[in-house]
């Protein structure tokens, strides 16, 4: 494995923290693991670092009020504590930290048979991938996405009445504030 340093610049952590804040002072981790999207070793890294630098604070939760994927997604610091929220301080005058990741050697796809994986371990990979409906899906689905040889299902884009009413209204449609959907979207495909 060779080490990579990646940088992580504290104004997306602080953005994405924001995002998440709703006025509280405070952010559960978990939610804040899953805005960042960076795998579990990069952020619980990036959260030592901002936390030695006392740039954050790090608070132990309730788990009692989290589901297990909740608590799988909070962080456990080196005592063995599970932290569960976060507060930022943006006391230090840091604005990015370097994280020296290991990155593991990659075997290229079109090596790899993935038919020799159990249903359960594709479903993990395909939960990390954030395939669409893999839960549903049988091993040879599964497989066939995997070998390159099925795209995965693309996400639904379904309109709500708001938004069909920004389309009517941006389109100059008159009346589309009284129209059930089903009319709204009649109007809009005429």
């Amino acid at each position: 494995m060779t080490q990579v340093v990646k940088v992580v610049k504290v104004a997306e952590f602080k953005k994405a923290f924001d995002e998440l804040d709703n006025g509280r002072i405070f952010v559960n981790i978990y939610e804040l693991r899953r805005k960042m999207n960076l795998s579990r070793e990069v952020f619980d890294e990036m959260l030592r670092k901002l936390r030695d630098a006392e740039v954050i604070q790090l608070h132990v939760g309730d788990d009692y009020l989290r589901t297990p994927e909740e608590i799988n997604d909070c962080f456990v610091d080196e005592n063995n504590y599970r932290m569960g929220t976060v507060t930022f301080t943006g006391k230090a005058d840091v604005t990015e930290i370097e994280i020296e990741v290991a990155e593991p050697e990659v075997q290229e796809v079109a090596d790899f048979d993935f038919a020799k994986l159990t249903v359960k371990e594709l479903k993990e990979i395909a939960k990390y991938r954030k395939i669409r409906g893999y839960y549903k899906m049988r091993k040879a689905q599964l497989v066939a996405i995997f070998s390159g040889e099925v795209e995965p299902p693309k996400a639904e884009t379904k309109n709500t009445v708001k938004k069909l009413h920004e389309i009517a209204k941006a389109r100059g449609i008159k009346g589309y504030s009284k129209m059930p959907k089903a009319e709204l979207e009649a109007a809009l495909a005429a």
